[in-house]
């Protein structure tokens, strides 16, 4: 199937950083009723769909192999600072009686970022977002067409305003 048949609607960032929010709120703007499936699970289905991810190396060689298989991949990457995804974190596990683990959120947020410089090359379309107080479209790239260092820097900026830097 071609590039204009089968669509992989990909929401990242890290843990907390409102990825399950997102789309919960815009999910009929952006993501045409597909259905939300783990990125194995869709890739199996040969079917569109949307996936929420942290952009681990697993998840990374799966975007690579729907690339090659045909997907259209458009990603909607979070930036959120790992202090106010600890505060979310932490009021989550409260709220939802679970434990909380500090390491396992900024453990996230050290490995998102690394992925989305990873898997960049993969997207045919990506949106840059800010998710603090509310929520604010920041670009969006087409990453074949763009130069790296212009991505790079761009992130590399995103990430210091997340993280108060």
């Amino acid at each position: 199937m071609s590039k204009e048949g089968m669509q992989l609607i990909v929401i990242a960032g890290g843990e907390a950083s409102g990825r399950h929010s997102f789309l919960r709120n815009f999910r009929h703007s952006f993501a045409l009723d597909f259905s939300l499936r783990s990125l194995e699970e869709g890739l199996k289905k040969k079917e569109s769909f949307v996936t929420i991810v942290s952009l681990n190396n697993e998840e990374i060689d799966l975007l690579k192999q729907a690339a090659t298989s045909g997907y259209r991949l458009t990603l909607y990457y979070l930036f959120t600072g790992s202090t106010l995804a600890l505060y979310r974190a932490h009021s989550r596990s409260i709220i939802e009686k679970k434990v909380f683990s500090k390491t396992n959120v900024l453990s996230s947020y050290s490995f998102t970022y690394k992925g989305l410089a990873k898997s960049l090359p993969y997207f045919d379309l990506v949106f840059f977002l800010k998710n603090y107080k509310e929520l604010e479209f920041i670009s969006a790239y087409e990453p074949q067409k763009t130069e790296e260092e212009v991505l790079a820097r761009t992130i590399l900026a995103l990430k210091r305003e997340a993280e108060g830097e």
